[in-house]
């Protein structure tokens, strides 16, 4: 499948995807996205206490469509003094409208965010039109969904994804890294496919879960508490 020519024509097509996927050669800092991504791994975090906090919460949900089957679905809590963030909830999956509509209405019942940020595309139309049309308790979630439009707003150095790393760089996020750590390399679960986004982007596969953490994000900025500039990386010392 790989013959001498057909590697030669990759590499001139596409070198990059050439060095990391033949020549093992990873993404440099200068090349990814988010290279403060790593710093704010932490050890010794209690997911559990964080879920179960008072905190304010916000959920972010990248919808599939016809080219991109996966739904992510991604919930953060804000530390009201410092307004660090902290991952709580993360889900992914080819899920059809009722499927999502659980999976969002069971995020709901769990943490009641404040809000729920999904991408402003024809999906979402469809998605509350189910919800409505299939009123009950459970579906009481679609008086919280508020659309996000990408686009240009994904570059802006303060509300895009420029904005996220800036806040990775000056450890405004904490990372639950006990949650995953000793998983495999090649682990599907939510919580490698979510560190993997982050660690490779944009160069890597997928980026659904990179999106609903910006999603999620966006409401806190836009409903909660601002975040806090300056260097946390003192906070994170637990």
């Amino acid at each position: 499948m790989w013959p001498r020519e057909a590697l030669l024509k990759k590499e001139r097509e596409e070198p990059r995807t050439f060095q990391r996927g033949w020549r093992l050669i990873a993404l440099s800092d200068e090349e990814r996205t988010f290279p403060g991504w790593e710093g704010c791994r932490c050890h010794g975090v209690s997911l559990g206490e964080v879920q179960r906090s008072g905190w304010m919460k916000f959920t972010g949900v990248d919808l599939a469509s016809k080219g991109r089957p996966g739904t992510s679905i991604v919930t953060i809590a804000v530390e009201p003094i410092s307004g660090r963030r902290y991952p709580v909830d993360l889900r992914y999956g080819a899920w059809r409208s009722n499927e999502t509509a659980a999976e969002i209405a069971a995020v709901n019942r769990a943490y009641r965010p404040n809000v729920i940020v999904i991408e402003n595309n024809a999906y979402q139309d469809s998605l509350i039109d189910w919800c409505t049309s299939n009123k009950s308790e459970q579906n009481d979630f679609w008086m919280k969904l508020e659309p996000f439009t990408t686009g240009k707003n994904k570059v802006d150095p303060l509300i895009g994804l420029p904005g996220l790393q800036v806040e990775f760089h000056h450890k405004a996020w904490v990372v639950p890294f006990d949650e995953y750590e000793t998983h495999e390399p090649s682990c599907p679960c939510a919580w490698c496919l979510w560190d993997r986004e982050f660690r490779n982007h944009p160069l890597g596969a997928t980026s659904d879960m990179v999106m609903a953490t910006w999603f999620a994000r966006w409401g806190a900025e836009t409903f909660g508490t601002p975040i806090v500039t300056g260097d946390l990386g003192r906070l994170n010392a637990r």
